[in-house]
């Protein structure tokens, strides 16, 4: 495979979410990436602008008419159904490393990779988002290419599915992606591969399940502009949870993985309905929830969405876009107050030498030691906080305690950090 050309993180300064405007760049950046023309500037027109032309058009069809690539499920047969026992390579606690809004193909990107290499993951796994749309080009420079900068863990590597692959109808995603992700051995042989956009990591007390709201984030409203998707669970999905999972007879704790916000501070737009679907299972128990789509680390206290299951929830979403400050200007939104905000990071990154402003990037780590659970947060420069829980099956019951947090993130007004995890 070709080796990828690396994208600088201008190009992604005020990118808008519209479909439209991401397939126009997506095509801009093919035609940057084409080789030099061999026979002057004709044979450019003919071979390659025409090619991109016609492929705008087809993939805008795509998108418009909505012919979505199938949803993959896992297959009855399959020894383990998207349901894989934790393990750890060295024998000790499970490590896993997470990033979202990460598949840029930047220096920042780059760096933020090997940021959550350095902590020798067991897995490591993508919460969606392929910049500009998640096309066959995009898979393969931020994911699958000789000099791809996503690092796999020693026993495995997942990815959710965001609205950014979805733009591209979801295909690369699941025929190019997925069948490079699962569990391995040490040695990098697959054992088990991840063949849907849903999955479920799980020990004795814990379980870290992804669930996939990237299929249903595009319709042909917000083509134009119109925030009219709900990011509904697949009904597939469901009756995974249901049957293979059995979410609504285990004590587990849980820590839910998505592409798309539960609730928002920075934004009128939040996702409900998966919340609501969960409750059918889940009633009144607490679980944990991290999230991407929104490019800010964020961190709010117990919060259920109109109707939804209670959730702890925290924005991961600064994995590699420009985390850009303006939204932190919506902060008196009267939002804010409802959603229990707590915690946000809204320092500026000055080495950025940027005309916009910008803050850092980020990931997050969760290390799993039988009935508790660490998760830190991190930028490229160390560890801004980080918090224990621990998971009582007997109760069904998870609690929380802050064990670290760097005194320059900012606490809402009204909160603690203590917030962040009160019961």
């Amino acid at each position: 495979m070709n080796q990828p050309k690396r994208s600088h993180r201008e190009d992604y300064l005020k990118l808008p979410r519209s479909p439209l405007v991401n397939i126009s760049k997506g095509v801009t950046a093919k035609i940057a990436d084409q080789a030099e023309p061999k026979h002057g500037i004709g044979d450019f027109l003919d071979r390659y602008l025409f090619q991109q032309v016609v492929w705008f058009f087809k993939t805008t069809f795509h998108v418009i008419g909505w012919s979505k690539y199938k949803f993959a499920t896992y297959d009855a047969g399959d020894k383990n159904n998207g349901v894989y026992k934790l393990q750890s390579a060295s024998k000790g606690s499970v490590k896993i490393a997470l990033a979202a809004d990460w598949a840029t193909d930047t220096a920042e990107s780059i760096k933020v990779a090997e940021c959550m290499a350095g902590h020798n993951p067991d897995y490591t796994i993508h919460m969606g988002d392929t910049y500009y749309i998640g096309n066959s080009e995009e898979i393969n420079d931020n994911f699958l290419c000789a000099d791809a900068p996503w690092k796999k863990g020693t026993l495995g590597s997942f990815a959710l599915l965001g609205n950014h692959e979805m733009y591209a109808t979801g295909k690369p995603y699941f025929t190019e992606l997925l069948p490079t992700l699962g569990i391995t051995d040490s040695s990098g042989n697959m054992l088990a591969r991840q063949k849907a956009a849903f999955f479920c990591l799980e020990n004795d007390y814990w379980r870290v399940i992804g669930i996939d709201t990237g299929y249903n984030s595009v319709n042909f409203l917000s083509f134009f502009g119109f925030t009219t998707e709900t990011c509904e669970l697949e009904k597939s999905l469901i009756d995974w949870l249901e049957k293979e999972v059995k979410l609504g007879s285990d004590n587990r704790g849980i820590i839910f993985l998505s592409h798309h916000q539960y609730c928002s501070a920075f934004n009128k737009k939040q996702y409900s309905k998966p919340g609501q679907q969960l409750k059918k299972y889940l009633q009144d128990r607490k679980v944990i929830w991290l999230w991407g789509h929104e490019h800010c680390f964020s961190a709010y206290s117990k919060y259920n969405c109109d109707g939804g299951i209670t959730a702890y929830g925290r924005c991961i979403g600064n994995g590699g876009m420009p985390v850009e400050l303006s939204p932190f200007d919506r902060i008196n939104h009267p939002d804010v107050l409802k959603n229990n905000l707590v915690m946000y990071d809204k320092r500026e990154n000055t080495s950025a030498d940027l005309d916009v402003k910008v803050g850092f990037n980020g990931y997050t780590t969760i290390e799993v030691d039988n009935q508790y659970a660490t998760i830190a947060y991190f930028d490229i420069n160390g560890k801004l906080l980080e918090e224990k829980w621990e998971a009582d099956i007997k109760a069904g019951l998870i609690t929380g305690m802050l064990q670290y947090m760097d005194k320059s993130l900012t606490i809402n007004a009204g909160h603690s950090f203590n917030d962040m995890v009160t019961p």
